[in-house]
């Protein structure tokens, strides 16, 4: 199902070029094969969050969690020509004021040399349109403060900051203490 929507996602881009044609977006699935492709992008986005020794995602984690019996979350790329350029790492969340799913785009990553080629935009519509096809009745992300040049492309889009809301984390140890203060 994935595949079918993704196969009729592509992007023509309109920002005029001085040599070269707009260039065409394809969107695909990422498959088991893609393993070393996804951890490249993880790591590429970890370094450019500055936050590269809180990575340490392995090939095998990623195929346990995303390509084993019960994955955790999806992932598409974005090609131009045949150079994978981007990626988004998603899944699905819930709503209860909606009483329905959604999709949280957890990352979203575009490398330096390709944006402005409309590839966030066609990674985020083919995300808009999974969500739309799984009947989802949101698609959500968090972005870091400090990135502004996303923060202005996602308000481009129409996208609201959830304001009055922020966002908490448990890992490591506050997590493991939480964990066994039930018993």
């Amino acid at each position: 199902m994935l595949k079918d929507v993704i196969d009729t996602v592509y992007c023509q881009s309109d920002t005029p070029a001085v040599t070269e044609p707009p260039a065409e977006v394809r969107i695909v699935a990422a498959s088991a094969k893609d393993i070393p492709l996804v951890l490249t992008f993880i790591r590429r986005l970890a370094e450019y969050e500055r936050m590269s020794e809180l990575c340490v995602a392995s090939e095998e984690t990623i195929r346990q969690t995303l390509f084993g019996e019960d994955p955790a979350a999806e992932v598409i790329f974005a090609y131009l020509e045949n150079e994978p350029v981007g990626f988004a790492l998603f899944f699905h969340n819930y709503s209860t004021f909606l009483a329905q799913r959604g999709l949280y785009l957890e990352d979203l990553f575009v490398i330096p040399e390709a944006r402005g080629k409309r590839v966030g935009y066609a990674l985020l519509s083919a995300l808009a349109q999974i969500a739309l096809d799984r009947n989802c009745g949101r698609l959500e992300w968090a972005v870091l403060k400090w990135n502004q040049l996303a923060i202005d492309f996602y308000l481009q889009l129409g996208a609201t900051p959830l304001d009055g809301w922020e966002t908490y984390r448990l890992t490591g140890e506050p997590l493991k203490r939480l964990a066994n203060a039930q018993g």
